[in-house]
């Protein structure tokens, strides 16, 4: 590896983050974890390998090799799911970002969108904001009471993780 500041720990965890996004078809950010890690370490074989068989799969492919290139901006869907990928990374505070941008664009995701937020503000100890939005939440006359039932249990289950 280069000389680098970067740990094997947060190489490790980018490694980590590509294949999660990868897994969830969030190819464009897979591409630019990849770009990321050869940056730090340009003669990764495995990274080049990575980056190539991503390019060539899709249609769109960079005219950068291995540049930056600034996101489109996603789906509220996808959003939704690259915000959920954060919080299987413990990343709560970027997968609030991300749901926050979803919400925009697209209220028939509001109650997901809501609910994946709340659990972000419990496991970042931001408990009266969880409660604010899971408040709102149960005030929603649209949902069944095996929604509210669902949304109940889930912040049971992060509370019981939190304790």
């Amino acid at each position: 590896m280069a000389n680098s500041p970067v740990t094997e720990v947060e190489l490790d965890r980018m490694w980590q983050q590509a294949g999660l996004y990868e897994s969830q078809g969030l190819l464009a950010h897979a591409r630019n974890v990849y770009r990321q890690i050869l940056e730090i370490d340009p003669d990764n074989p495995k990274a080049k390998s990575k980056l190539n068989s991503l390019q060539s799969s899709e249609t769109q492919q960079s005219t950068s090799e291995f540049g930056t290139q600034e996101l489109p901006e996603l789906s509220p869907r996808e959003a939704l799911d690259l915000g959920i990928a954060y919080m299987g990374m413990g990343q709560y505070t970027e997968a609030l970002d991300e749901f926050s941008k979803a919400l925009k664009h697209n209220p028939a995701l509001r109650i997901d969108l809501m609910r994946q937020s709340a659990i972000c503000l419990l496991y970042l100890n931001r408990n009266d904001e969880a409660r604010d939005i899971v408040d709102r939440i149960m005030l929603d006359r649209t949902l069944s009471n095996a929604e509210i039932g669902e949304i109940v249990a889930d912040m049971v289950d992060v509370y019981d993780k939190l304790d």
